[in-house]
């Protein structure tokens, strides 16, 4: 017969607690690999501008329609009917600086 678990000798409440706990531990595990994750991801951003000086930054829908100061609906009704260029890769919507700029001049010109 199998020894039973040390968790089978405590009350339901010390069996909470400790499930409490050790929730509390990997939460924090995970917030410390979220922190590490957001360093790495800052430091290939700085090593991939420095690689490709010239290149262009693509800007995701949310992050182009933050910097024109409209709502994201706003700038995926535009870019259905054809008034904003982007750059598609794959199923994904991107849109340069460029592109930001052409669709600024369309939209003072009406």
């Amino acid at each position: 017969m199998a020894a039973p678990s040390r968790i089978e000798h405590l009350d339901p409440s010390r069996r909470v607690e400790d499930a409490w706990e050790t929730v509390r531990q990997r939460r924090h595990e995970v917030w410390e690999a979220m922190e590490r994750l957001a360093e790495a991801e800052a430091i290939l951003d700085v090593e991939r501008k420095r690689e490709t000086p010239g290149a262009q930054r693509l800007l995701t829908t949310r992050e182009a329609a933050g910097q024109l100061g409209i709502s994201l609906t706003k700038l995926e009704r535009a870019i259905r009917r054809g008034e904003c260029p982007t750059t598609r890769l794959g199923r994904n919507v991107r849109l340069s600086e460029a592109d930001i700029a052409q669709y600024v001049a369309g939209v003072s010109r009406s």
